[in-house]
């Protein structure tokens, strides 16, 4: 945009094309920016979602393991509970490496899930370092912007009404900065009169 802007423009000449050609390209960075704006925030906005049905995958997936760990140890507790009584106590040191066992069973499979949790979150943390750069360049995107405005107002600050034509005015005062305080000055220049 900012190449056919100034492919049309350049034959023209004066003060109110200068300001036409800035705010032209200041236009062309903003599309630029918003555009590379609008792919970053989708890239973080899919990467967090992403991650927050991770979380909530883990989440349910570890409340389930317990609570099927919790139905082992009931069955468990049953079975060694009839086994001691049997045997009088003989069989309790098998019923401690059982219970070994199961709990070492469980924590492994909870272990999983949390260090699948562990990788997805470290993967979104790779996502967000690449989209950084995205957003770095909004930011160098929008500061010719910024100075482009800066370099207007300069522009227009030093030019006084009395220098310009009566279209010149028109221009500086409606289409460069919109409706705004510099009007009035304008207005009394052209008629004579407070406003």
């Amino acid at each position: 945009m900012e190449r056919m802007v100034k492919a049309d423009t350049e034959p023209w000449h004066g003060p109110a094309i200068d300001v036409y050609k800035l705010v032209a390209a200041g236009e062309a960075k903003l599309i630029e920016g918003a555009s590379a704006a609008a792919s970053a925030v989708g890239a973080v906005g899919a990467a967090v979602s992403g991650a927050g049905i991770a979380v909530q995958v883990v989440r349910t997936t570890v409340r389930d393991l317990i609570a099927e760990a919790m139905s082992d140890l009931v069955q468990w507790l049953t079975r060694s509970a009839i086994a001691a009584g049997v045997t009088l106590g003989l069989a309790t040191p098998l019923l401690v490496a059982d219970v070994i066992r199961i709990v070492a069973k469980w924590s492994n499979r909870v272990a999983e899930w949390l260090e699948k949790i562990v990788r997805s979150i470290q993967n979104l943390a790779e996502i967000v370092k690449k989209i950084k750069p995205a957003l770095d360049k909004v930011t160098s995107t929008m500061e010719p912007v910024q100075n482009a405005g800066k370099k207007v107002q300069r522009g227009i600050g030093r030019t006084g009404l009395d220098d310009l034509s009566t279209g010149q005015q028109v221009v500086r005062n409606t289409a460069a900065l919109g409706s705004t305080y510099d009007e009035q000055a304008y207005w009394k220049h052209t008629t004579g009169q407070e406003h």
